[in-house]
């Protein structure tokens, strides 16, 4: 396998220490029910531009509204307020404070400097910047203030996640408020340093979340039967970048975040199995095992365990999803 470089490994453990996670491995790709999925996708969903995904128009006060919906029923209660930031106003308060390059030092008092000029907002608060484009992405913007030519790894360890926007790119419509709640939750869990152990699970709670947003905002399973198929489009884009990159032997940093979104998007389809084939109380509990996670009790990994959800069982899933949407 190619080896990291060294701004690989500068740039891996920068995201290791910003979200407290302590892995980045999974022993899932060396197993044989991977090479049954790599294979089943190989062999399924002959184009990425499926023309089966049509979602409606929507004006943006509806996603809005939307994400406001699904956050206050599913957090219920709980501390939703984030550390929010103008990103350029702060970072040159600090510049001329510390300098561009400060030293190390001083990392304790420009932490403080930063959490005593921060805004605590509710996540739903958070600017949204949209973009109205041919391609449908989004993203949660954190500030992270200076690069890693201008600083040592060790502030990372002590900076907070500080966010300064949530970006939604494409078409506005029925799939941009599943994105929406997508970035939401990467908020929420980003509060807290090792809310997830293993950062090939980072996307795990966001692309559940979007499974559960899809259910709650339409009864008829149509919204969700179509972020599904977009769902495993993304999953086999994922695999087959992760297999190129391993036959050239290359780009191992690239490799690595499609393992996380491969990884991720298994734990998800397991878990969100057990939520949508479970009764009220079930759906309750795993709200609230969630929000346990959210408010810095527990980890996200423990969420995966306690209801028994893994790669192989989201792996098998996802190959009967394959073949029921490619009929």
């Amino acid at each position: 396998m190619h080896e990291l470089t060294d701004n690989e490994k500068l740039e891996l453990q920068k995201k290791l220490l910003l979200l407290g996670a302590k892995d980045f491995t999974s022993d899932f790709f060396n197993t044989e029910e991977y090479k049954e999925l790599r294979h089943d996708m190989m062999d399924h969903l002959d184009t990425y531009d499926d023309e089966r995904i049509r979602f409606k128009l929507l004006p943006m006060s509806t996603v809005l509204k939307a994400g406001k919906y699904v956050i206050d029923k599913h957090t219920r209660g709980i501390n939703i307020k984030v550390a929010y930031t103008n990103l350029d106003f702060l970072r040159s308060d600090i510049i001329a404070r510390y300098s561009e390059k400060p030293k190390r030092y001083e990392y304790d008092e420009m932490i403080r400097f930063i959490e005593d000029n921060v805004q605590q907002i509710d996540i739903t608060d958070v600017p949204i910047m949209y973009e109205g484009s041919d391609k449908h992405n989004g993203f949660a913007a954190y500030t992270y203030f200076f690069g890693t030519d201008n600083i040592d790894l060790a502030f990372y360890k002590k900076l907070g996640a500080f966010l300064s926007k949530i970006k939604l790119e494409g078409s506005c419509n029925e799939n941009t408020q599943l994105t929406y709640v997508h970035e939401l939750y990467h908020g929420l869990i980003g509060r807290n340093k090792g809310a997830v152990n293993n950062l090939l699970h980072d996307e795990a709670l966001p692309i559940f979340m979007e499974k559960v947003a899809a259910s709650d905002l339409d009864s008829s399973e149509r919204l969700l039967n179509l972020r599904t198929l977009d769902r495993l489009l993304n999953t086999k884009n994922n695999i087959m970048i992760k297999t190129k990159n391993d036959f050239f032997n290359n780009d191992r940093l690239g490799t690595i975040t499609n393992e996380g979104y491969i990884i991720s998007t298994l734990l998800a389809t397991a878990l969100f199995d057990v939520y949508e084939h479970g009764t009220s109380q079930t759906q309750r509990k795993i709200d609230d095992a969630i929000n346990k996670v959210l408010v810095g009790d527990s980890q996200l990994e423990d969420v995966f365990d306690k209801y028994e959800a893994t790669e192989e069982k989201g792996s098998i899933l996802v190959r009967k999803q394959l073949k029921q949407y490619s009929k």
